[in-house]
């Protein structure tokens, strides 16, 4: 048996077109959890998630490349998904029984031609989903525009969650409009000092986007939302909890930026998922009863029966067939 509890259990996709550096990105998760000793890289053929021949070759994903490691008691199971049109269906697969997603977007590109088709699996299975803009470090980078255009896209339930201080090849730090904290990165590290003091370049950019951020959650919650509209201001508890809930029921859809080839960003996108994305005991999951009609819910409880779901099946050419599943109870 597990020694998580399926509260402390988070499954998650991560999705993007292709050349959104997900790969990288989960190069970063792994080895900042401490599951790899080093950080891969597409170009060498040696990231963890893309070991297959073809993979290899063509440097792309052309399958769902399956990751699990543990985050401050927090398991995270993470499935890197192909980003071109021709792997689709795995990127469907992978969004089918997952409960939150990260979608990647490549801050030099912005929105792509398969973006929206992305978007469009997580509206279906109606999961919470995050954008992670990546490559925020490239050349000529223009981080609000790239919000803006999400927002204009998705909704105006887009709203900014990180704000680079600095972008282009300088970026090192953010802050977090949520906590207001910074967080910042020393060169050739993957770990960040956090501290309080925000710099007065970006004050004004931090105190907008608190206020957007505030507006787009405060709706979720009735209690919240008399109170903001009557002029009272939120308390920072409030603040994360209506934000929490409200990413949970779909009601914001958070940005993030990150640089996966300087490591900036990337564990904080770890404590992103562990703290805000739901847990199976959250999620309502339906099911039919073989041979019936029947509707039932499934409980997330390792007591129940089994009740599981075969999402993808492969062959191994030192193994056999492999089935891939996900438990939904037992």
């Amino acid at each position: 048996m597990s020694r998580f509890s399926p509260s402390d259990i988070r499954n998650f996709a991560l999705v993007g077109q292709g050349g959104s550096g997900k790969t990288m990105i989960t190069e970063r998760l792994l080895f900042r959890a401490g599951a790899s000793q080093r950080v891969g890289r597409v170009e060498d053929g040696t990231t963890v998630s893309d070991y297959l021949d073809e993979e290899i070759k063509r440097h792309i994903s052309t399958s769902i490349g399956l990751c699990e490691f543990d985050y401050k008691g927090v398991r995270l199971n993470l499935l890197d998904t192909p980003g071109y049109a021709d792997f689709m269906t795995e990127a469907q697969e992978a969004v089918r029984v997952a409960d939150a997603t990260l979608l990647a977007i490549n801050a030099g590109a912005g929105i792509e031609v398969q973006t929206p088709r992305f978007w469009g699996l997580c509206e279906v299975q109606h999961i919470p989903v995050a954008f992670v803009i990546n490559k925020v470090d490239l050349e000529n980078i223009d981080f609000d525009a790239r919000v803006a255009e999400l927002q204009d896209a998705f909704g105006h339930k887009v709203a900014t969650l990180t704000i680079p201080i600095v972008s282009g090849p300088a970026f090192s730090s953010f802050v977090n409009v949520l906590t207001g904290k910074v967080y910042t990165y020393a060169a050739g590290k993957d770990e960040a000092s956090v501290s309080d003091a925000i710099p007065d370049a970006v004050r004004s950019d931090y105190e907008s986007a608190r206020v957007a951020l505030t507006e787009a959650v405060a709706e979720s919650d009735d209690t919240i939302m008399e109170k903001y509209l009557g002029g009272e201001a939120l308390t920072q508890d409030e603040l994360v909890m209506v934000f929490t809930k409200a990413f949970k029921k779909r009601q914001v859809f958070p940005v993030l930026g990150v640089s996966a080839l300087k490591g900036v960003g990337c564990d904080y996108l770890m404590d992103f998922v562990s703290s805000y994305a739901p847990s199976p005991v959250e999620v309502s999951v339906q099911a039919t009863r073989k041979g019936t009609d029947e509707t039932v819910e499934l409980q997330a409880d390792p007591a129940a029966r089994v009740a599981a779901l075969v999402f993808k099946t492969t062959s191994d050419p030192f193994v056999g067939k492999l089935s891939f599943m996900r438990i939904y109870s037992g």
